[in-house]
């Protein structure tokens, strides 16, 4: 009969989805970033204001503060290494599921330098999937593989095989130990009679522990790491979230996240046609744009302590610089002219003369 001709490759296609499912279920970590967001997300049942971006937002603002300070529903969207394009899909995905009134983007110079690294994007794109659940897991990976700049890629194939991207490095004993969580998920979640994920949601934040090791200040910093000119096309995608933003009615908030002295030292040469490029795309635009790198102490005063690296915070840093914001922001609803509460990057320059004299002296000997 012709119904045995296809019994084989129905089969193989059975195998394959059956190993597909067995690899990741080993493979991928139990308790990703993007995962968890995505899930800690999907348990909130109504949201007024949302942070966005990458690790310069998910390791900065605490919703909890901003919640309790400002009496406002907040949720932090933010996940490491998340392109503009993927802040685009979060807020998007927030706009559709909520009355959003407030959007706090957290950004850095580093992201107008770099498109999507792929990993994190299929990460991020795949968890954003499968923590909706039912129908809707289908259609957002549907949505995803079939966009345009999706369509008939590589990632379009990828996105269906998670433990080819989503993976730490590979061992017998974290396979072990992944498995074994996993289980001892399960198990929680049927005694307890939930889908819900197991203890207390953070509510998307999750800050750094530990405090930057200083006496690598010259080597370890965002002039060693990345381009110091902006590019065009990400200039364009953040021109492009700003006005989703925007089209939706939201007070749109773009923060430039605080960075120790000497990472701003170190790339002074490019630093103020950075921040009026920025500025600028921000203003014309309508929103409003904060460097706080550049506020003045008696909004947030950056200790050298509040660091855990050249670009990040730590928790108490990122604990003390919510409330700081929390209070920054009252003063912004009330009217305050806020440029009055941040120095001009010559300013800045000046104030850290001996910083910027040993940085130069630091060039002149390599």
């Amino acid at each position: 009969m012709r119904i045995f001709k296809y019994i084989k490759p129905l089969g193989f296609v059975i195998a394959v989805c059956a190993v597909n499912v067995l690899l990741s279920f080993m493979i991928e970590p139990m308790r990703g970033s993007s995962g968890t967001m995505w899930e800690e997300y999907y348990q909130e049942e109504e949201l007024d204001t949302i942070f966005a971006g990458s690790s310069f937002c998910v390791a900065n603002f605490d919703p909890y503060i901003f919640d309790e300070q400002l009496g406002v529903k907040s949720f932090n969207m933010g996940t490491p290494l998340q392109a503009i394009e993927q802040t685009i899909s979060a807020v998007e995905t927030a706009l559709e599921d909520h009355d959003i009134k407030t959007i706090v983007i957290g950004t850095g110079f580093f992201v107008f330098q770099e498109g999507a690294y792929e990993k994190a994007e299929l990460t991020f794109e795949k968890a954003k999937a499968r923590k909706a659940g039912g129908i809707e897991a289908f259609t957002k990976s549907l949505n995803y593989v079939l966009s345009e700049d999706v369509r008939g890629t590589e990632k379009s194939v990828k996105y269906w095989f998670p433990w080819l991207y989503n993976q730490e490095e590979v061992s017998l004993d974290f396979i072990g130990q992944n498995v074994a969580a996993k289980f001892e998920n399960m198990k929680t979640k049927k005694m307890s009679g939930s889908d819900e994920v197991t203890g207390v949601s953070r509510k998307g934040y999750r800050f750094f522990e530990g405090v930057v090791d200083y006496t690598t200040a010259w080597e370890i910093n965002s002039y060693q790491y990345y381009n110091q000119t902006l590019e065009r096309e990400q200039v364009e995608r953040f021109q492009e979230l700003l006005t989703l933003c925007h089209s939706a009615g939201a007070d749109v908030i773009v923060i430039n996240s605080p960075h120790p002295a000497y990472d701003v030292i170190s790339c002074y040469e490019t630093y103020a046609q950075s921040e009026a490029e920025v500025a600028a795309l921000c203003q014309s635009l309508g929103t409003d744009y904060y460097n706080f790198s550049l506020v003045k102490p008696e909004i947030f005063d950056a200790k050298s302590e509040y660091f855990y690296d050249f670009e990040h915070l730590n928790e108490e840093g990122a604990k003390t610089f919510s409330y700081s914001l929390c209070e920054f922001l009252e003063k912004r609803a009330a009217g305050e002219d806020m440029s009055n509460y941040f120095y001009s990057v010559d300013e800045y320059l000046a104030m850290h003369t001996d910083l910027l004299d040993e940085w130069k002296v630091m060039q002149q000997s390599k």
